[in-house]
């Protein structure tokens, strides 16, 4: 298994500038696992399904969303977080700009594709 953590844009820029220090321009909203023959692409596909993203209002059960303060919640919670302001993301599904690491190497999403960036500071 390979440990994963998601971050989303807190304010959508293109033009934002990447440090491995994600606090600035990002937040944590997810983290677990995915299997050792999955990768970034695996967790774009399910960060963009209705009913298999954690983040999507589907999710009324398990607890593996991320609020700013790292309360863990369900997806339909942080679908009503987000409307109150407690999380720094506007969106639930994965975009340009959202960050994916695994295993501790960070992954900027791009138009097409996925640009490596240094190693995620822990």
């Amino acid at each position: 298994m390979k440990n994963i953590t998601v971050y989303y844009q807190k304010k959508f820029s293109p033009d934002v500038k990447y440090s491995n220090d994600f606090s600035k321009t990002h937040t944590k909203v997810f983290e677990g696992v995915i299997k050792d023959n999955e990768d970034k692409e695996n967790v774009f596909s399910v960060f963009n399904g209705y009913f298999s993203n954690p983040l999507s209002v589907a999710n009324k059960f398990n607890k593996v969303c991320l609020l700013d303060d790292g309360q863990a919640v369900t997806g339909k919670d942080f679908q009503q977080a987000m409307k109150e302001g407690k999380v720094s993301c506007g969106h639930t599904s994965m975009s340009v700009g959202d960050i994916v690491s695994v295993d501790g190497t960070a992954y900027l999403c791009q138009d097409f594709g996925w640009k490596q960036l240094k190693k995620e500071v822990a």
